[in-house]
């Protein structure tokens, strides 16, 4: 049997991201979130041999954390 319908339903509302420092990732991008971060501050580095002070690692983070923000940010206006 093919059970095709369309739902009235209304969707729920969404998470709002928040503003840049204070914001929080949705949870179905979480996992996705904490690879990137990984990625960018752990692997890329071994990979190319660099190594960060601790402010190094605090700056790339910011820098690295305000590009996801701005991604989500349009992704989450494009499914508006």
């Amino acid at each position: 049997m093919i059970h095709e319908f369309h739902d009235y339903r209304p969707e729920p509302p969404k998470k709002e991201l928040g503003s840049w420092p204070f914001w929080s990732s949705p949870e179905h991008l979480a996992f996705d979130y904490v690879l990137k971060i990984g990625i960018v501050l752990i692997l890329m580095p071994m990979l190319f041999g660099v190594k960060f002070t601790p402010i190094g690692y605090f700056l790339n983070f910011l820098l690295v954390d305000f590009l996801i923000y701005l991604q989500y940010k349009k992704l989450s206006n494009l499914s508006d």
